[in-house]
């Protein structure tokens, strides 16, 4: 799972992995939950003060939808469904 946050003022970013994806159970303590999340890097743009990551999951299988395509009038930016 993707993390971010700041420690002490340092800004923090740990992206999924490449690999595979640990799932955080918290309530098991000896056995490691994994799930099928896709795959993902970061771009890190940083500028005095500010720093802004992007997460790009090109393990992604599902739909794109583009701005302008029949997809996109039908879906619905209030619930995020079609």
């Amino acid at each position: 799972m993707p993390l971010s946050g700041s420690f002490c003022g340092i800004p923090i970013s740990a992206p999924r992995g490449t690999n595979h994806a640990g799932y955080p159970n918290f309530s098991e303590k000896y056995l490691l939950s994994a799930s099928y999340l896709p795959e993902s890097y970061s771009v890190i743009i940083y500028n005095e003060p500010s720093v802004t990551v992007h997460m790009v999951e090109f393990g992604y299988k599902g739909d794109i939808i583009v701005e302008g395509s029949p997809d996109y009038a039908s879906w619905d930016k209030g619930t995020m469904k079609r």
